[in-house]
């Protein structure tokens, strides 16, 4: 159940590129559903790369309740999830209209 431990540095240089790397995807996803109008074929990349975080979430979950979705199922919870927060932002930045 324990992972390797890793050095300071290394921990470190990952968490760094993995801040990069996730504010390079967050902007085009974000940039590819805030301006295209139809936006609902583009909510596939978030899909894909919910993908692993929900494997990741179903393999070291202790719940009972949640290794009962597939992998899939909770990878689309999570976009559903992304696509009601930029809704919400969308309609709070244009003034509620």
């Amino acid at each position: 159940m324990y992972e390797r431990r890793l050095t300071k540095l290394k921990a470190a240089s990952y968490m760094f590129l993995g801040n990069i790397l996730t504010t390079v995807i967050g902007m085009i996803v974000g940039v590819f559903v805030a301006s295209v109008p139809g936006f609902i074929p583009f909510l596939i990349v978030p899909f894909l790369l919910c993908i692993p975080a929900a494997r990741r979430v179903k393999t070291i979950s202790s719940s009972k309740w949640i290794t009962r979705f597939s992998s899939s199922a909770i990878a689309g919870i999570l976009t559903l999830n992304v696509l009601c927060k930029l809704h919400h932002v969308r309609h709070w930045t244009r003034g509620g209209r």
